[in-house]
């Protein structure tokens, strides 16, 4: 009896010391998971603020970063950097006094810097500012009004050199601005005009106001190409219908006379200009295109008059700005001035934060370099990483795995408590038989089935020569 309770001890002894060591570092699966789940959530935390935190900084200076690109495209050109600031500068206050985007209008001057050379100081900013504000008060895009106002400066490039460049080209968008509202046009029809028309007009000593008022009025019956191209043959073909007709449509400058001089003139030896007869005589005499221009106008020489009369008078861009101005949303206008407010405060921090980024790109340059001098290096640092990162993935789907095993005992649970309270207990009672029959069954069947096999088995085993 000693000797049994001797051996009774010495087993429970070495049990103890055998399971008290394993209990200890013994983890079940729930509890690794719970610890898995807990340090994913400390890694997403800590990543989540580091995105955060990065992101935040992009996102406040990204409006100053852009900025600070398209005045690089800018200066890609050769541009001087007094004339950057102003363009800068005019850019700003632009977007805020209509609510428009300041990078916008900065990229917008590289068309007109690449159309017209030679800009200098703040004229690549005034030239850009009205090319905007003509879009604005035109209702059409920065990149028409900058290809027109560029077109507009190389085919009056002499007058306008001479009155100065700047004054020129506000007084350009004024007038731009006032033949939209009085002919009701737009800006896009006005370009394709001047392209069509070229330096024809130009060069026969015609001003600008009357170019514009006629060709706004061609524009209210025709496309501004077509009506473009009908006045350009009205030119070509002034001489030949001066000889036809006996009648001089020049001055003694040899430039050709106004309009309504022209008009007054056919009009006095022809009569109603829009008849049969005397469209056909000036078909003759001008062309079918050049007959044209003159029938289409003297429907309506009062409005053509008038448009003479008060484009002569613009003197600047008050038209263009009061357009423009009627079309300002305030919440846009709120919008542009918080976005020119970031460009600022962004351009004044980027060069704080230059010289970090200028030591990170040098880092990441030589960790370039190194890894194709040491591929080797390169292989053990990539297999080290996909190792971490597979270890986190094991470790998140064992977390996902116990997490989904526990919903769905969960799951069992409730509709078992469901069935019990709403009264249905007898019915989970009986599902549970159900069950617990099935299982017998299957077990009864199963040692049946291998008794038989058995007794088989023992059969032909007796039947054998070897038994007899």
């Amino acid at each position: 009896m000693a000797d049994r309770s001797s051996r009774l001890d010495f087993i429970l002894a070495l049990t103890d010391k055998v399971t008290a060591p394993l209990a200890r570092v013994k983890m079940s699966f729930s509890e690794l998971a719970d610890q898995s789940e807990e340090n994913i959530k400390q890694m997403g935390v800590g990543l989540a603020g580091v995105w955060g935190a990065a992101t935040g900084i992009t996102e406040s200076l990204e409006p100053a970063l852009e900025m600070n690109r398209a005045l690089g495209e800018v200066r890609s050109l050769g541009v001087a950097e007094d004339a950057l600031t102003s363009l800068q500068q005019k850019s700003l206050q632009f977007s805020v006094d209509y609510g428009e985007n300041a990078q916008a209008f900065v990229a917008s001057a590289y068309k007109i810097d690449g159309a017209i050379k030679g800009l200098a100081g703040n004229q690549l900013a005034v030239f850009t500012n009205t090319s905007n504000l003509l879009a604005k008060a035109t209702k059409s895009d920065a990149d028409t009004m900058s290809d027109y106002v560029g077109t507009l400066y190389n085919l009056q490039k002499t007058q306008a050199d001479a009155m100065g460049k700047n004054t020129w080209v506000e007084k350009l968008g004024g007038q731009t601005a006032l033949a939209v509202q009085l002919f009701r046009t737009d800006g896009a029809q006005l370009k394709d005009a001047f392209k069509e028309v070229g330096a024809i007009a130009t060069t026969a000593g015609v001003d600008l106001a009357e170019q514009m008022a006629v060709i706004g009025s061609l524009s209210s019956t025709m496309e501004g190409g077509d009506a473009g191209g009908r006045y350009k043959a009205f030119f070509e073909n002034i001489g030949a219908a001066s000889e036809k007709l006996g009648m001089k449509f020049t001055d003694q400058q040899g430039k050709a006379l106004p309009m309504l001089d022209i008009l007054a003139k056919l009009e006095g030896k022809y009569g109603d200009l829009t008849s049969a007869s005397a469209g056909a005589k000036l078909m003759d005499a001008f062309g079918g295109e050049g007959a044209q221009v003159i029938g289409a106008l003297a429907k309506d020489t009062d409005r053509l008059r008038n448009g003479i009369e008060q484009l002569g008078k613009v003197r600047g861009l008050e038209n263009a700005e009061r357009m423009a101005k009627a079309m300002v949303d305030p919440w846009q206008q709120f919008g542009a001035a918080v976005q020119a407010l970031r460009i600022v405060f962004g351009q004044a921090l980027i060069p704080m934060l230059a010289p970090l980024m200028e030591r990170l790109t040098g880092i990441a340059g030589t960790l370039l370099r190194w890894s194709q001098l040491f591929p080797n290096i390169s292989r053990v640092v990539g297999i080290t990483v996909l190792t971490v990162l597979g270890l986190i993935a094991g470790m998140a789907l064992l977390t996902f795995t116990v997490g989904a095993s526990k919903m769905v005992w969960l799951s069992m649970l409730t509709i078992w408590k469901v069935l019990t309270w709403t009264g249905f207990k007898s019915i989970a009672m009986f599902l549970y038989h159900v069950v617990m029959i099935a299982a017998f069954t299957v077990g009864l069947i199963a040692m049946v089935a291998w008794f038989a096999v058995r007794c088989c088995c023992g059969r032909r085993r007796s039947g054998s020569p070897t038994a007899r």
